[in-house]
């Protein structure tokens, strides 16, 4: 019997003795109606449109000023970065702590825009706004690198719009409100920086799983260090790369543990450093008035805010105080909940991707592991600043954020290719909402006085520090009312600070009201136990004013026993008693300046003016020319005082000479006096 044949069904039928035609081309793959259709080409104008986006939202930015918070620190009365000499270099590279932190490559960047901008604060914005729209391109990079290797490596099967979750996820990194801080604050030069080689640094890593080679690794621990060197905080780094390796469906536990060993080395040292600095700062010790249990709540409640305001960013501001703790030991109830409501924030979104399968499960594994490794550092379980939350800080976490907003965005697109142009309109509004947030708040960083008001404002009566910083703003600005009304407002709070005290006594008696003044005085020198010579400067400066020469004279001996080099001290003092006839004195005083600051002229001219009331006519002569010679602005009133000087001497001609030329440069010389001159000088006297 013979065997049957095994039926093949569809099998077509070839009658081999017609010609066999040509192979018909491959069918393409019909895209999905989800997919939005762009050119291979043209990909690049996404990552520029939103680079050009970013860049445009943020341009009010090339308008601000320094602040007074930290800028002066990194930049105005920073030695090292006004030359690019070898000691500088050296001190920037491997000595100086700058704010409590060691961050190297960020000063340099900052010497070289003094190099270039000096002290005009546009060129140092340019460069914060040149790297965060460099930023926004490296997240597209990222984005598209990750969606391809899921799609071509990982089993995630096909992935639809690659290009454009990668474009509105650079987007909205780019433009997200919570930014504003690390691009339009000078001294948060460090975020843009240490981001600027943190991500480049994550994309190689990508390539280095999807194809490993010691070259690639290297590469990834050079950059990691050149972030580590921008800033402390890239030491999240490692972990970053866990949830990537959880992404990318890594096997091997123990081998992806010990690849990472020179990113743990480095992590270590960096932690001890940063760790040192900031313990011996005092940073560390702000938790002191709370309880363990009100400890352990505010790591939960600095989570929340940061993950909720990642869709809601709104009530943004510069500082976010530490609760208030009520006479019975409780802090709000926010912070006994917030444990629940960060549960569902990670619960809700796990539960649901796990029912959804192992892909969708591992993709929020990533995204909110990553959000979670580069807050972690900051969640205040040891406290290392003023604020429980910095807006800052979520520079790079929201990158997990928004991978997984886009993402699941582009999916449900992908899924029900219906909503195309609803979900697609309403992102498009919620990236224009914060679009408009971003640059408004651009404007809040415009000065000192925008920055501080709009944080009192939020949270008024809950921090001095703004409400110090806004007068000081005031007094430099020449706004005394406005300076008045803030140091009242102070000395209402009960601020501890002697300068506030010190301050609003000065304008006490730039007012004229010395009784007021004077109190405020007595309380700075009462609350100083440092015994500094600035309240008794200033309160001597105003008996000086109220004709209290006496009691201005014990003030200044205060104020020179606490420093002996001060020079505004040793000036006042002189002059105090040079008015009172105490020549003598008041010329030893001028000899302690001369020899502290031997290039001021005026010292010279006032030892002049000592020494001629003294009689000694031929020393004041000599300190007249000297003053003369070194600064032409004390030429009239020094040149008609040397005039007296040689007319004491009998020295007419020289006499008449320099009353002349005090004349000619607006000093009012009398004409009786020069007619005196003219007739002894042409006497021959």
């Amino acid at each position: 019997m013979k065997p049957r044949k095994k039926y093949k069904p569809n099998q077509p039928q070839v009658n081999r003795n017609q010609p066999v035609k040509q192979a018909a081309e491959p069918i393409k793959p019909i895209a999905p109606a989800s997919e939005l259709y762009l050119p291979p080409n043209l990909v690049f104008l996404l990552p520029l449109a939103a680079a050009v986006i970013t860049f445009a939202v943020y341009h009010f930015t090339l308008h601000n000023q320094f602040l007074d918070w930290d800028d002066w620190i990194y930049v105005t009365k920073d030695p090292y970065i006004k030359s690019f000499s070898v000691s500088n270099i050296k001190e920037m590279l491997f000595h100086n702590i700058t704010a409590n932190y060691f961050h190297p490559l960020t000063m340099l960047s900052l010497a070289l825009n003094y190099h270039f901008s000096k002290l005009n604060p546009e060129g140092y914005y340019l460069t914060n706004m040149l790297l965060h729209t460099a930023n926004t391109v490296w997240v597209f990079i990222l984005v598209k690198t990750l969606l391809e290797s899921m799609s071509r490596y990982y089993g995630y099967g096909h992935i639809s719009n690659i290009p454009w979750i990668a474009g509105f996820s650079a987007l909205l990194h780019g433009i997200h409100p919570m930014h504003v801080e690390s691009v339009a604050w000078i001294a948060e030069r460090k975020d843009v920086l240490y981001s600027f080689f943190y991500l480049p640094g994550l994309i190689l890593y990508v390539r280095y799983v999807n194809k490993p080679s010691p070259a690639r690794m290297i590469a990834v621990v050079a950059v990691f260090f050149c972030s580590l060197m921008s800033k402390p905080l890239a030491v999240s780094f490692p972990l970053s790369l866990f949830a990537l390796d959880v992404l990318l469906k890594r096997k091997g536990l123990w081998k992806i543990i010990l690849e990472k060993w020179p990113f743990f080395l480095c992590f270590a040292a960096m932690g001890v450093i940063t760790l040192i600095t900031v313990k011996n700062s005092g940073s560390m010790a702000l938790l002191n008035g709370f309880t363990l249990l009100h400890k352990l709540t505010i790591p939960f409640y600095s989570f929340m805010v940061y993950a909720t305001k990642f869709l809601f960013p709104t009530n943004l501001c510069g500082y976010y105080p530490y609760p208030g703790v009520t006479a019975t030991g409780w802090m709000p109830l926010i912070f006994y909940i917030c444990p629940v409501i960060d549960a569902a924030i990670v619960g809700i979104p796990l539960y649901l991707a796990y029912r959804a399968g192992q892909n969708y499960f591992r993709i929020v594994i990533f995204g909110l592991g990553f959000f979670l490794a580069n807050v972690l550092f900051i969640l205040q379980f040891l406290s290392a600043g003023v604020a429980i939350v910095c807006e800052r800080y979520s520079y790079i976490g929201y990158i997990g954020l928004i991978f997984l907003t886009i993402y699941f965005i582009f999916l449900l697109i992908d899924k029900k290719p219906l909503l195309r142009v609803p979900a697609l309109t309403a992102l498009v509004v919620f990236l224009s909402i914060f679009a408009y947030l971003t640059h408004q708040r651009t404007k809040v960083w415009h000065n000192s006085e925008t920055l501080w008001h709009d944080v009192i404002v939020k949270y008024p009566r809950q921090w001095l520090v703004p409400y110090m910083n806004l007068a000081q703003y005031y007094v430099d600005s020449n706004k005394m009312d406005s300076a008045f009304v803030m140091y009242k407002e102070l000395a209402q709070l009960g601020s501890k600070e002697p300068s506030d005290y010190r301050n609003l006594a000065n304008i006490y008696a730039m007012r004229k009201e010395y009784d007021k003044s004077l109190q405020m005085y007595a309380k700075a020198i009462q609350l100083d136990t440092t015994g500094k010579a600035d309240t008794y400067l200033d309160r001597a400066v105003t008996y000086s004013i109220m004709g209290r020469l006496d009691l201005a004279l014990l003030d200044y001996n205060r104020s020179f026993k606490a420093d002996s080099n001060d020079e505004k001290t040793l000036v006042n003092r002189a002059y105090a008693y040079f008015s009172i006839g105490k020549n003598d004195s008041a010329i030893t005083d001028y000899n302690r300046l001369i020899r502290i600051n031997p290039a001021e002229p005026s010292y010279y001219f006032r030892r002049g003016n000592a020494e001629l009331n003294k009689g000694d006519a031929q020393g004041s002569i000599n300190d007249y020319l000297k003053s003369l010679r070194m600064q032409p602005e004390y030429n009239a009133e020094c040149a008609y005082d040397l005039s007296i000087a040689y007319n004491r001497i009998g020295d007419y001609a020289n006499a008449l000479t320099y009353a002349r030329q005090a004349k000619q440069n607006g000093y009012k010389v009398a004409d009786s006096y020069l007619a005196a001159l003219e007739k002894n000088a042409g006497n021959g006297k």
